[in-house]
């Protein structure tokens, strides 16, 4: 077993070393170029690479995800908190014993007022849940356009 203080050089030593090499596409060679200036073109070129998704359809799809995310987090909780008043209302709260009269319970509210207060919670929820959904909507058909131009020409991006 490695002492912490190993396990801490060897983690520095790993970091400071990838850090001074940089990321991999700096270090990548520029493609050969032939007598006559022109690129060779090969299954390995770097000159066949896709041209990176553009920094508006990137945002965009960003965007797209964090809607996504807010609006199945609040769906999630509005969903959770239905189920969860719906099973307070049919869980039955007293269990008398055998023989007991029907004053053994008395007046079974705790599990109207816990229904209530999680219903309504999730008549709460919901509200942002819509809100988020009508916002994810409009943004999908504000989705941007898929024809680019692109170092080398024109560029579908679906």
């Amino acid at each position: 077993m490695l002492s912490t203080t190993t396990t801490r050089s060897i983690l520095g030593a790993a970091l400071t070393i990838a850090t001074i090499s940089g990321p991999a596409h700096a270090r990548a060679s520029a493609p050969p170029v032939t007598a006559t200036n022109t690129v060779v073109m090969g299954p390995g070129s770097a000159a066949l690479q896709l041209a990176p998704a553009s920094d508006g359809y990137r945002s965009w799809r960003d965007q797209q995800r964090k809607l996504r995310v807010q609006v199945g987090v609040s769906a999630g909780l509005a969903a959770a908190l239905l189920l969860s008043g719906v099973l307070a209302l049919t869980v039955p709260t007293c269990n008398p014993p055998p023989g007991a009269t029907g004053d053994y319970c008395g007046m079974p509210l705790g599990r109207f007022m816990v229904s209530g207060a999680l219903l309504s919670a999730a008549v709460v929820t919901t509200v942002p849940a819509i809100v988020f959904g009508v916002r994810l909507g409009r943004h999908n058909r504000a989705r941007p356009v898929a024809l680019h131009v692109a170092p080398g020409g024109l560029a579908l991006r679906f």
